[in-house]
């Protein structure tokens, strides 16, 4: 009986042995780099806030932006135990019913970030005697990880947005991608600002090139045998140029970002490009994502406010 116990204890040894080798030598690793670390399980209990403090931010910049600022808020304010509150000019509420309370603060609480895209957590202590006001980006999802159940039950297009990209979303994939096997892509292309100004190139801004774009939809290619990429872009041309094929549709050019990024969100999975659009746009879509690694450029000044884990959508696949 001992030996029989033995032999079966050497047995697994061997076969955990094989695996470690496997994943540690050359050419055995994922070959699309998968991030490995996930965000630790949301807790969504927060105490109700019972308080008149307020907690704002000093909203600036297009939509990506926008939702990271009011996400991050949103966070901050439920974990120091008091009320989120926007102006009553800020463009998301044309778009979303959100719950935030509109007005202003009296700044005591002041907190200036120190870096755009690294989670600062002192910010999630500083406690809710008085009001808060926030400045910077704050672009990590760690500000709002533990209140994103409720986050993605207010950031739901309102019912007009829904329905404009339902339609378009309808006649892209109309005698394409009519089975229910069929998953659909969305592939963001921003390039515009990022290309063409210097003085962004210089920062440490990139935008993908044509190579990234196949990479990353070969690995949807090879992964679903019916599939339809469906491309949202500010340079619809160099799209039309670079990025083709029989499951490749695009997006009208004419559409609000608003729609575009419900279009995006509609999709199963994600090509990212670079960008807070792109980021917002996967973490709608809620599926796999791919996203560039050659964003920030490295060495550059934006790179150093960058940190990999903290900005990253969680699971995203780096190519």
């Amino acid at each position: 009986m001992r030996s029989s116990k033995s032999k079966w204890i050497t047995i697994g040894v061997c076969i955990a042995l094989v695996l470690i080798w496997k994943l540690n030598v050359p050419g055995q690793q994922n070959k699309y780099n998968i991030i490995k670390w996930l965000p630790p399980k949301p807790t969504d209990t927060l105490t109700p806030v019972q308080t008149s403090s307020k907690a704002c931010v000093k909203f600036e910049g297009r939509l990506g932006n926008l939702l990271f600022k009011y996400s991050s808020l949103f966070g901050i304010a439920k974990k120091n135990n008091v009320n989120a509150t926007v102006p009553t000019t800020l463009p998301l509420l044309r778009m979303f019913h959100l719950s935030a309370q509109t007005g202003s603060c009296k700044c005591v609480n002041n907190f200036k970030e120190k870096k755009g895209c690294t989670f600062e957590r002192e910010v999630m202590e500083i406690g809710g005697k008085h009001d808060i006001c926030l400045t910077g980006y704050y672009q990590s999802w760690k500000y709002f990880n533990d209140s994103q159940t409720e986050l993605r039950k207010e950031l739901k297009f309102k019912q007009h947005i829904e329905i404009n990209a339902r339609e378009q979303l309808s006649l892209l994939k109309r005698g394409k991608c009519d089975d229910s096997a069929c998953v659909l892509i969305g592939v963001h292309v921003r390039r515009g600002d990022f290309v063409h100004k210097e003085h962004l190139r210089k920062y440490g801004y990139t935008s993908p090139d044509k190579n990234y774009y196949i990479k990353a939809m070969k690995y949807f290619r090879d992964k679903f045998k019916s599939r339809l990429f469906i491309v949202a872009s500010d340079d619809t041309a160099w799209c039309k140029k670079h990025i083709n094929g029989d499951d490749v549709v695009f997006v009208r050019r004419n559409n609000t970002p608003e729609v575009d990024m419900a279009i995006l969100g509609m999709c199963k999975n994600t090509v990212m490009s670079v960008g807070s659009f792109s980021w917002w746009a996967a973490w709608f879509a809620g599926g796999e994502a791919v996203y560039y690694g050659g964003y920030p450029k490295p060495g550059s000044e934006l790179a150093s406010l960058v940190n990999e884990q903290d900005y990253r959508l969680p699971g995203s696949i780096k190519m």
